[in-house]
């Protein structure tokens, strides 16, 4: 700053104040309110010469400061008022200082090499300070710094060029010219050039450098001030480091430097951002009580606190609280309410804040109504974010980016593809120019709605404004085609941002192609994709790992999931234990149990904790092979691992006995589950009559069959089939008619499988008659038996003797017609009920027969 000519240090304020001389403490003063209005208001070096003009000349005419009769001549001035009178020197004196020129002070002239503000051999050295400060070239002057001549420039340089730095955000460049001002010619810095650096590092976060500097002062002979201290309180305070802002705020306390409100809202500030609310409240009865009154940023500070912590009324207490003491509230008390209230409570509850702002006369700013834009956002609704806006304009408030960037957001949000155009077209009526945030927002609605040429469009127009497309970009047109199920063209924009410059794909590119490839049911393609992110060094997620291992699952391809899981090892995600199970899933359906049990093995060895699922599995792979043995085995060491077994477990054991045509171990293991808690479902009772089947036991199964409907399970087709094939492979004829009858009027339709066990039971007993009426229903009713069926009934039909003689002539006769010529199969059907026709199609030819025995005559045998 180009008054820092005014700046005074300390031994300056002193000698000012023991001399008495009113003019000179007038001075004082006078230099230190110009220095510091200017300094913060940024006057230009015109006004700012005006200004020193208009302020001095008054006080210097009273004082006697050019020879009135209160000053003494200047060869009776003392040392102190001769380097008073030094300091005061003015903006353009120091010019003509640097240029050489001479000057007077004091009714004497003096030229630039007998000036005491710098040295003969430095003076352009300062300048050049000064210069490069009022720049702001922290370049120029870390060259100036470099120079010879450092150590002799005055306290008025230094603290230009500190200043200059500390403006620069360069924390480390103004402490390198305080390091040099401390080991200078011109004695200790003065407090405000330590506070400028101390509060420099603060806002760097470097908190170590700022308390080095405020330990420091006093061995450099500075006294430590209110803005020392509040520099590093504030430092802690912007991290919410409470107890580092107590601990100084103590400090300053115990060194009897009076805290004032900047102080306490300071810590009151970090309390807020820790949400501790106790915290603050205590602090803020604290400087009640020792007399120092609480403003409005201190009162904002709590209320911000407990809004921070969710407490809504608790802020809401302190608002009232807040008012109640005479200090109103700001916009910043009712913008931290309302952004908790919409949250916890909705948007309903923005009117009425807004209608207390109004009453308190506090106008809502463009910071509330984005909040409402937010909150609008996180709902989807649209109504009522058109409403606020209106309400804005109303107001007299300008939108900025940000607000049509939340109004773009609700609408990718809800996909409101019309409302979005119609904010854009306001946003570029409003002059204001859409930004990345704006562009991706736009596209995200695109991509919702699987619009990818409208997407590319959108791209096209960002390209075209000058804004670099982000991966956010290209992900949001890789989503639009990802939902169009466009795999080519996702491939497509993907290689493009492969190939674009300053931009990398992330793992978010690549997921969505591999996932739309796993939807295709292109596992392959997915884990090409997989590869190519692996080799960008990027590690895939454990959800797109986890999707493809269950693609390959559904294909059955053990061996690509033991692939991927070794690359999902060496990248360091876990494969959890559902995985695990799906692997020992896929080996057991491939018939491979020596590689399931491997895997079963592998995760009993390395702690994986197999569960219920995983043994169940395996139980299931060997039940389906028959191996009663293996399964109770495995059954063994799951209880061995203090896993209970399930129902699932249970119809397991179950199903191996029954096919391994243990009925009574069946039965037991059926009772255990029972005895275990768990209700048998219809699979229970289907493998118990399946057991019954392999054992040959018709009344055993019938007895399970009518325990099914007792304990309330509805039996399905498996279950009626099942005993059907049991009651037939018994030779039980008659049981079988039964179930079936049963079936037809209480269960589901009998299927072609039911009649045909019944027609071949009956058959094979010899009821020709009663087995050629069920192939008949069954033709009724547009079944196709099988087979096997017909070949039983002729064959059973050709060994079954005639009762009667005429009888016989009859079945003779119709033997030999059918033998001379095919109508001999009319005379055939009409003695069975069924026709010819479908004697031919459901049996086939009988020249074409095995066997004589395979002939159909019903009454009537085939012969040779």
């Amino acid at each position: 700053m180009s008054l820092m000519a005014s700046f005074v240090d300390r031994d300056t304020a002193d000698s000012h104040l023991g001399s008495g001389t009113r003019g000179a403490l007038s001075l004082l003063i006078t230099s230190c309110t110009i220095f510091l209005v200017v300094s913060f208001l940024g006057i230009s070096e015109s006004v700012e010469e005006l200004a020193i003009i208009a302020v001095l000349l008054p006080a210097v005419l009273l004082s006697g400061f050019m020879g009135g009769s209160h000053r003494p001549p200047p060869e009776q001035l003392s040392g102190s008022e001769k380097r008073s009178d030094q300091k005061f020197i003015s903006l353009a004196t120091r010019r003509r200082v640097a240029s050489g020129a001479s000057f007077q002070v004091g009714g004497r002239a003096r030229s630039a090499s007998s000036s005491p503000m710098w040295g003969a051999a430095d003076g352009a050295l300062g300048a050049r300070v000064h210069a490069a400060a009022r720049a702001g070239d922290v370049a120029a002057l870390q060259v100036c710094l470099q120079g010879s001549g450092v150590q002799n420039l005055s306290v008025v340089a230094f603290g230009a060029a500190i200043k200059a730095h500390a403006r620069a955000r360069d924390p480390e460049g103004a402490d390198r010219w305080l390091e040099a001002s401390a080991q200078s010619a011109s004695g200790r810095p003065n407090a405000i050039c330590v506070n400028i650096v101390i509060s420099a590092w603060a806002k760097a976060g470097d908190f170590v450098r700022a308390e080095h500097w405020l330990q420091r002062m006093p061995s450099l002979g500075v006294e430590r001030d209110a803005m020392s201290f509040n520099s590093v309180i504030d430092a802690f305070a912007r991290v919410g480091d409470v107890a580092r802002a107590e601990e100084w705020l103590d400090r300053m306390r115990r060194e009897h430097v009076l805290p004032n409100v900047m102080s306490y809202s300071s810590v009151l500030n970090a309390c807020a951002k820790a949400c501790d609310i106790q915290r603050a409240e205590a602090w803020l009865g604290k400087m009640q009580k020792l007399g120092v009154e609480p403003n409005a940023i201190c009162y904002n500070a709590v209320i911000s606190t407990c809004a921070g912590a969710g407490d809504v009324d608790r802020a809401v207490e302190w608002l009232d609280k807040m008012t109640k003491s005479g200090v109103k509230p700001t916009v910043s008390s009712f913008s931290a309410i309302i952004d908790i209230a919409v949250k916890a409570k909705g948007l309903e509850v923005a009117e009425h804040w807004l209608l207390r702002m109004e009453a308190e006369g506090v106008e809502p700013d463009i910071i509330v109504f984005n909040i409402l834009f937010g909150a609008c956002g996180r709902a989807g609704d649209t109504k009522r974010a058109s409403a606020w806006f209106r309400c804005m304009r109303e107001h007299g408030i300008k939108p900025t980016a940000a607000t049509y960037n939340a109004l773009f957001h609700i609408c990718a949000r809800g996909g409101a593809t019309e409302t979005m155009v119609h904010w854009w077209q306001q946003m570029a009526d409003d002059g204001i120019a859409a930004d990345r945030a704006s562009y991706s927002a736009l596209l995200k609605v695109f991509a919702r709605h699987g619009d990818v040429t409208g997407a590319e469009r959108v791209l096209a127009e960002m390209t075209g404004q000058g804004l670099d497309v982000d991966v956010a970009a290209y992900n949001a047109l890789i989503a639009a085609c990802a939902r169009a199920n466009d795999q080519p063209r996702a491939e497509t924009w993907l290689k493009k941002l492969l190939a674009a410059e300053g931009v990398e794909a992330d793992t978010t590119s690549y997921s969505q192609l591999i996932e739309m490839c796993i939807r295709a049911g292109d596992a392959m393609r997915a884990e090409f994709w997989l590869g190519k992110m692996e080799a960008c060094g990027l590690c895939p997620t454990q959800a797109c790992c986890g999707a493809l291992l269950h693609a390959w699952a559904k294909l059955g391809d053990a061996l690509a999931m033991e692939r991927l899981m070794r690359r999902m090892t060496d990248a360091g995600l876990e494969v959890n234990l559902t995985m695990q199970n799906a692997l020992v899933s896929a080996w057991s359906k491939r018939g491979d149990l020596a590689r399931a049990e491997h895997w079963l093995n592998h995760m009993e060895s390395e702690g994986l904790g197999p569960d219920v699922i995983s043994y169940s599995t395996i139980i299931n792979a060997c039940a389906k092979w028959g191996d009663l043995e293996r399964v109770e085995s495995w059954f063994r060491r799951m209880r061995d691992h203090g896993i209970e077994a399930n129902v699932v477990t249970f119809n397991s054991m179950i199903n191996a006995c029954a096919r391994a045509a243990q009925l009574d171990r069946a039965e037991s293991w059926f009772e255990a589950m029972q005895a275990a808690g768990f209700p048998a479902t219809a699979l229970s009772f289907n493998s118990l009559i399946n057991a019954c089947a392999k054992a040959g036991d018709s009344q055993r199964a019938q007895h399970w069959l009518q325990a099914m409907q007792a304990a309330g399970v509805v039996p399905d087709v498996v279950s009626f089939s099942t005993a059907i094939h049991a009651c037939a492979g018994a030779q039980d004829s008659r049981r079988a008619v039964e179930v079936l009858k049963f079936m037809e009027a209480s269960g589901p339709p009998p299927t072609a499988f039911c009649y045909s066990a019944v027609v071949k039971a009956l058959a094979r007993q010899g009821e020709v008659v009663e087995a050629a009426e069920w192939l008949r229903r069954a033709e009724g009713l547009g079944l196709q038996l099988e087979r096997s069926a017909f070949a039983a009934l002729a064959t059973a039909s050709s060994s079954v003797g005639v009762p009667s003689s005429t009888a016989s002539r009859r079945a003779r006769a119709d033997r030999g017609a059918a033998r001379s010529s095919p109508s001999a199969m009319s005379s055939a059907s009409s003695s069975t009920g069924v026709s010819s026709p479908t004697l031919q199609r459901r049996h086939g030819s009988f020249s074409s027969m095995a066997s004589p025995a395979s002939s159909f005559g019903f009454g009537f045998g085939w012969s040779d």
